[in-house]
Parts: C-alpha cells; structure tokens; sequence
C-alpha cells in the first residue's frame, strides 16, 4: 500500500493519526448510528429537518487497488431562506482512525485515474434517490467532469424535467454549487485511497456549508460485491 499513501499525501490534508472519529451525526441534531440508515443495497441516507445526505458506494466497491474511488452523493437544502455555498473543501472523508482526506483537483485526478468514463456506466444511486428529490429543483454540479464526454444528464422522469438541471457538455468542474431552499444537487466525488484495504472498512463522509447549523456526517461501508473484481 504504500503507493496509495505516496500519492494520498500529496492531495489530502491528513488530521492526527490518533485523533478519534467524531460521531457522525444526522442534520437535525443528535449521535447518528455507527451506520447510516440504508436507502439501498448501496444507497446510505441521513435525513434531517435541514437536508437529505446519500452517499452511493456501488462504483467504489469495484475500485479497490486504484488510487482514487468515486462516491455518488446527493445534498438537498430543505433551510428556509437560506443558500449553501458548495465547493470541494464543502466535502472531507474520515476513515476509522480520523484520518481525513480531501477531493483533488480534476487534473490530480486524471494523472492517476483513467476509469473516470468507465464509472459512468457504474452509477445507479440516482434511480434510488429520484424519489427523494421529487418536488425539488436540480442545480448542475459538475466536480469531476467525464474526461471523454462531460456530463450529459438524463431527464428525471421522477422529479419532471423541470425539476432537473439542463442537459450540459462541458468538460470544465464547476468549482461553485449554490444551493437554494428545496434545491439538490447530485455529483460523483472523488476521494483518494485509504491506506489497507477499502473493502469492509468503514468511512465517513462529512458535509459542511455556511449556513447549515452543524456539519452533516455519514457514515457506510464500502461492501464486497460477489463475483465482480
């Protein structure tokens, strides 16, 4: 392992190895399991009186040995009157030790990875989470574009087309994400490698915005999938 803990150092800024993972907690408030609550076989959720927090692991239980893994997110602001802010520092990944490690740059991530567009055909927390987002509008986010063909997004047949953000190519990250009262957006992230194996082994991810009273954290396993290497 010690190539993913050369390359980690580089894009992640590392808390102390003995600092204790701090509970992960739900967005209204109060200890959260040790494991978020399934929305699906692969789908967490914390759902609070201020946001809904998904986080899909399918992609990333077939990404075990690369050096960086993708997780499918989705964030909806339910604040009255109020508007999140989102950017990549917005997103930090804790493993079990508290260990923390932060989202690279695209171009960190394409000199290391060349399975951005392969992934695409792996993500399926969008057709378990449409239902939450139903009466919601999308705002585009667009962390990591596909190298080969942006994002090219589908119509929500759930949420309507008018509940969906307009169909985009661009090749460039949008950087900035603001979210509104009763707006989402739904992203694949990228985060790089924990140090031993990324199968079975617990994370958090952590969510934080201006404006949102207290950091929302989830908290999943990435699961062996049987059969798949």
């Amino acid at each position: 392992m010690s190539r993913f803990r050369h390359l980690a150092s580089l894009v992640l800024l590392m808390g102390s190895a003995c600092a204790p993972l701090p509970p992960p907690v739900p967005a209204a408030g109060g200890p959260a399991p040790e494991l978020s609550r399934k929305l699906a076989q692969f789908v967490y959720i914390e759902e609070g009186t201020d946001l809904i927090f998904t986080v899909g692991v399918r992609a990333a239980a077939l990404r075990e040995g690369e050096l960086f893994f993708p997780l499918e997110v989705s964030v909806t602001n339910k604040e009255k009157k109020t508007t999140w802010k989102v950017t990549r520092e917005s997103f930090v990944l804790f493993d079990a030790e508290g260990q923390r490690y932060e989202m690279p740059t695209q171009p960190e991530l394409q000199a290391a990875y060349d399975k951005r567009t392969q992934d695409t055909r792996l993500f399926t927390a969008r057709s378990f989470t449409a239902g939450k987002h139903e009466g919601y509008r999308q705002i585009e986010s667009n962390f990591f574009p596909d190298p080969i063909v942006g994002v090219q997004r589908a119509a929500d047949t759930t949420s309507g087309p008018e509940g969906v953000a307009s169909r985009s190519t661009s090749l460039t990250p949008l950087e900035t994400v603001e979210l509104t009262y009763r707006s989402f957006m739904e992203d694949v992230l990228y985060f790089p490698h924990p140090d031993g194996e990324l199968i079975g082994y617990r994370l958090s991810l952590e969510f934080r915005v201006t404006g949102l009273a207290e950091p929302a954290r989830i908290a999943f396993r990435i699961p062996r999938i049987v059969g798949k290497r």
